[in-house]
Formats: structure tokens, sequence, C-alpha cells
């Protein structure tokens, strides 16, 4: 496979031992960041970008598990400032770093998952770029925007702008199908694949006894709590790898 150049966008961070790089973290940045990594350690240039508010203002990068962070901290704008007027030049800032970045890594892909804002951001600079969209089919925050009142053709419109779908369940596909039908929004037909990224369970020898630990659990510390660690520490048979 030839080495590409790989964006991974999203809002929050995953990277919350980085003290610049605030938000809430989930299931789906942590998945983003777990690909970055995999996709780096196999050679390929992968640069994760995020943006929200942090205390520290301005452009930060460094380099951990062989991707780029890099995270711009929106600027802080005055308190009695219209909300819709703050995120549009919240918006403005970030579709300029990243028509700025897309053009000056020779991004080849640009991998994410949110439709409402990450992807609208991006959509604008593809006239600045040959790459081409990869978007993690997760969830449905599409389908709750509409619900909430948002505009159902210019969700459509984002969506059928990218280029293939990777959905991580093949019952999904038949979901957001169902759904983006039950709103009125028609999905184009694009290639797409069925891939995930989770806990990995590794066979370190052959099983014998539950007694002996042959099998590692690797799970992020942020997704466990003093309780569920005890649990599965104590659990026969498993040793926990927290990253």
């Amino acid at each position: 496979m030839p080495k590409m150049n790989l964006l991974f966008y999203y809002s929050n961070s995953p990277y919350e031992e980085l003290k610049w790089a605030k938000g809430k973290t989930g299931g789906a940045e942590i998945s983003l960041r777990l690909i970055a990594e995999k996709f780096a350690g196999r050679g390929h240039k992968a640069i994760f970008f995020s943006s929200t508010r942090s205390r520290q203002i301005g452009y930060h990068s460094v380099h951990i598990n062989g991707v780029r962070v890099i995270h711009l901290a929106a600027a802080r704008w005055p308190r009695n400032m219209a909300l819709k007027l703050k995120s549009k030049l919240i918006n403005f800032q970030n579709k300029s770093f990243l028509k700025h970045l897309v053009k000056r890594q020779k991004i080849d892909i640009v991998y994410l998952f949110n439709t409402q804002n990450d992807l609208k951001n991006i959509v604008p600079t593809r006239k600045d770029g040959g790459f081409k969209i990869v978007q993690r089919m997760a969830g449905l925050d599409w389908y709750v925007e509409v619900e909430r009142g948002h505009e159902a053709k210019e969700i459509e419109g984002l969506l059928n702008h990218v280029d293939k779908r990777n959905y991580i369940t093949p019952g999904l596909f038949g979901l957001i199908e169902e759904k983006a039908r039950e709103i009125g929004i028609r999905l184009s037909k694009k290639p797409s694949f069925t891939a995930d990224i989770g806990t990995l369970w590794i066979k370190q020898e052959p099983w014998a006894s539950p007694k002996r630990s042959n099998r590692i659990v690797s799970v992020a510390k942020r997704m466990l709590n003093s309780s569920n660690s005890s649990r599965m520490k104590n659990c026969p048979g498993v040793r926990l790898n927290e990253f």
C-alpha cells in the first residue's frame, strides 16, 4: 500500500493528557485516535486536528505515538456577543486553518465523524485540494439535528458530499438508511466498508486454566472508573492493560 497523508478531524480532542486539549471525550474520539495511531504505526503520515475552547488560546502541535496532534484553541470573543455570531466566527477560524492545513500537508484522505460541524467545515476546502473524505458512520447525530429543527436538505448535501462511508457494524447500514428515509433525506450510493476498532484481545499462550493470566484487555483509562477497573483486574484469566 502506498504511503498516504491522512487527516483525522474531530472538534473534541481525545488527547486528554494535553492541558490545552479540553473537551468532552467519548467513544468516537477515542476510536479516531486509535485509528490514527494504527496508520501512523504502518508508516503513513497521520495528523489529528481538533478545535475547542481552551485556556491556552492559539495553535499547538505535538507528536504522540507517531501522530502529529494539532489543536486550534478558539479565540475568546466578548461574553455579550450573540451566540450565533460567535459560532460563525469560530467556524470561519476553523475553515481558514483547515484550508491551509490540507494544502500545506498535501492531505490525501480526511477521516471524520461529526456531520453538523466538522463535515460542514471541511467541505469548502475541497476546491483547494484533491483529497477524499471518509465519514465514520457510527451514530445518528445528523438525525437528531434534523429533529431539532435543522434543515434536512443541508444535512443531506453534507452526507452526500463524502467519498466513502465507514459503517462500524453491518446492522448500522440498514438503520441509517431507514432513519434517513424517515426524515426525507436521500442518501446517494457511495462506496462503503464495515470496520471498527475497540477493545483488543491478544492471545499470548494456549488456554490452560482460568487461574492463568493469558488474555490482555486493552482499555483507555478514561473509559474506566474505580469500580469496573477493580472488577476487570480481579477477573480470572485476564490482565488489564490501561493506556
